[in-house]
C-alpha cells in the first residue's frame, strides 16, 4: 500500500518535532522542512498529497511557496493548509488560496481531522488509473 505523503514547512523546530509526532500516528509518509527554499527543493524531487503550510517563515512567506505550488502543473492535486497566528482574510483576489485554513495555536485533534479531510479530498480529486 503506497501512503499518501505530508510536507510540514515551519519555521519552528518545536511545532516541527510536534507535527512529526502527530503524523507519525496517522497512516502518512511525511517530510518536514524549515523554510520555503527547502520546501520548494522538496517540491521539485517529490510530490504530495498534502503541504502544511506556515504563512510566516522568517525571511520568506508561505504565501510564495503556495504561488509556487499552485503554478506547477505537477502538483495541481495537492492540497495546502496555511497555518497561522493570524486571521485569515484579506487577501481575496491576491493570488492562489489554500484549500483550508489552521490558526495556531493548533491542536492535535485539530490536525489530525484537517488532515484527513484534505487527503479524503486529494483522493477524490486524484484521477483513477484504468485498465
Amino acid at each position: 500500500m503506497v501512503l499518501p505523503r505530508v510536507m510540514v514547512v515551519e519555521d519552528s523546530a518545536e511545532l516541527r518535532q510536534l507535527f512529526a509526532r502527530v503524523l507519525d500516528r496517522t497512516a502518512v509518509e511525511h517530510v518536514t522542512v524549515p523554510d520555503a527554499a527547502s520546501a520548494l527543493a522538496a517540491l521539485d524531487e517529490q510530490e504530495f498529497a498534502l503541504v502544511l503550510l506556515d504563512k510566516r517563515l522568517g525571511a520568506s512567506s508561505g504565501l510564495e511557496v503556495l504561488a509556487r505550488l499552485r503554478a506547477d502543473p505537477r502538483h495541481r492535486a495537492t492540497r495546502v493548509v496555511m497555518m497561522s497566528g493570524d486571521p485569515p482574510g484579506g487577501r481575496s483576489g491576491e493570488g492562489p488560496e489554500p484549500d483550508s485554513y489552521l490558526m495556531k495555536p493548533v491542536g492535535v485533534h485539530q490536525l489530525v481531522d484537517v488532515v484527513r479531510t484534505q487527503l479524503a479530498a486529494f483522493d477524490e480529486a486524484e484521477p483513477s488509473e484504468g485498465p
